[in-house]
């Protein structure tokens, strides 16, 4: 029987920030064996993660070998967690990941060491717990075994009904906050997760923030926000200032002349930024993101 979790003791230690991938960056498997791009986007994985369905997230483990991603296939209203995986000298095909459930699931986040994976599901909820939303965050472990049984991911941060969680290497949580629609972080102390507090207005003051990545040393934000009243999404990016403070959130999207972009991701050795657009998933060179901090901010 699942239960609730109300606090979460991950494995994540602070030599895990930048986890170098296997056998190095030169490694032609790596990304699918793709070249990787420059200043300027590009669409990754066509036929692979980027089709003819809408896919919306990617989230690659700090080790290279794993890509999890959300596809919902055109016509549908159901979004799909999937997978694939390097091994065996090769890439596997694209299919449900080993945890999901064939419901309604998204935005799948590795954390900072690989070992754990928070996502939103329709899933059936734990017996004896009530919400009131369908929606829910999730967390699943890795096993000796493979990936273990997904967890409810409990209060106090399921009150503010999370949504693309993310972590740093030393548990801070963020996330997008639905019942009151905003960026939120929580701090891991002392075994479990501290109330979340909604980040300030030079990052929730733009338009429906939402979809945060937060560095692993908890140096910078990107998320997305709306920019018309049509829905349009471009990337923002904050950096926090060691004395806690947030910089003006700037127009990454904008930088790159692009005309949308939502749900970033970069790799944990910082040096690719990932994004969707139009229904497909984009990359780019991770150096864009320096050219909108703030200056004077590092």
């Amino acid at each position: 029987m699942k239960k609730v979790i109300q606090a979460i003791t991950l494995t994540i230690a602070a030599s895990a920030l930048f986890v170098g991938s296997a056998g190095g960056g030169s490694e032609d498997w790596q990304f699918l064996g793709e070249e990787p791009p420059g200043t300027t986007p590009k669409i990754f994985g066509k036929g692979v993660i980027s089709t003819e369905a809408l896919d919306l997230t990617v989230s690659i483990s700090p080790g290279g070998k794993e890509i999890l991603f959300t596809r919902h296939p055109r016509g549908s209203n159901q979004n799909r967690i999937y997978y694939v995986k390097f091994e065996n000298g090769k890439w596997s095909e694209p299919a449900l990941a080993p945890f999901a459930l064939d419901c309604r699931e998204s935005h799948a986040n590795f954390t900072p060491d690989g070992k754990t994976v928070f996502f939103n599901s329709r899933r059936p909820l734990p017996e004896g717990v009530e919400t009131d939303t369908p929606l829910n965050a999730w967390f699943v472990t890795k096993t000796a075994d493979g990936w273990g049984e997904p967890e409810f991911f409990g209060p106090p941060v399921s009150d503010i009904r999370p949504m693309y969680v993310t972590l740093t290497g030393a548990r801070t949580l963020y996330t997008t906050g639905c019942r009151e629609r905003g960026i939120y972080r929580a701090v891991f102390e002392e075994g479990r997760y501290l109330p979340p507090e909604r980040l300030p207005d030079e990052v929730n003051g733009v338009n429906w923030p939402g979809h945060p990545y937060i560095a692993p040393d908890e140096s910078y934000l990107v998320f997305d926000s709306n920019v018309d009243d049509k829905g349009t999404k471009h990337l923002f990016v904050s950096t926090r200032r060691p004395d806690g403070s947030w910089s003006p959130a700037g127009d990454l999207t904008d930088r790159l002349g692009f005309p949308s972009g939502a749900c970033p991701h970069v790799t944990f050795d910082g040096k690719y930024l990932f994004f969707t657009s139009g229904g497909d998933v984009w990359w780019v060179d991770a150096t864009v993101i320096n050219e909108v901090k703030s200056p004077g901010v590092d």
